[in-house]
């Protein structure tokens, strides 16, 4: 099966499981509890695996013609290539799943399509980062706000890896690109 179908098939189960346990807890008058803890906890995670769909989908729609790579947003300061020594990202990088590996294939692409990819790769967990904290908000109904913000800063915690590595590897990719440009101009 492959990745992306295996993540919508996940994202499906999870919503109806939500569905599932939101209706238990509506029918069942003793023990409820429970059954709102399962359906907060699927609809939590449904909810931060159809926000990386959708963010996915939303960056390539609008983005994938129009993105500027060379925008300052992009761009990579001598602080940052400090911080990623300290955080010794060059050991752990390579450990994270990427989504969809042959973008970064370079038998497969240029390194301008390299470059856009990574580009377009931060900025899709920029935006998840951002909606990591939306379910803070059910914490106004359902109450266990520190349930909520502990899973939002994980959630945001883990895509902000993915965003270093791509601010990380971007600066080899461009280096790589003038290489190529000397060499065949």
């Amino acid at each position: 099966m492959k990745k992306n179908s295996l993540i919508g098939a996940i994202t499906i189960f999870l919503i109806f499981m939500t569905i599932m346990f939101s209706v238990i807890f509506a029918l069942i008058k003793n023990g409820r509890s429970v059954w709102l803890t399962l359906a907060i906890s699927f609809g939590t995670t449904a909810y931060h695996f159809v926000i990386r769909l959708l963010s996915a989908s939303f960056v390539r729609f609008i983005f994938e013609k129009k993105l500027d790579c060379w925008n300052r947003w992009f761009l990579v300061t001598s602080n940052e290539i400090k911080l990623y020594k300290v955080l010794k990202v060059k050991y752990w990088k390579n450990k994270l799943p990427t989504y969809i590996p042959e973008s970064f294939d370079i038998s497969k692409n240029s390194w301008e399509q390299i470059i856009k990819a990574s580009c377009m790769a931060e900025l899709i967990h920029e935006i998840i980062i951002a909606f990591s904290f939306v379910p803070i908000l059910f914490s106004f109904f359902f109450g266990a706000l520190f349930v909520f913000l502990i899973t939002s800063l994980l959630a945001a915690g883990i895509d902000l890896l993915f965003v270093l590595i791509q601010r990380y590897n971007r600066p080899r990719y461009i280096k790589m690109l003038s290489i190529t440009k000397q060499k065949y101009p």
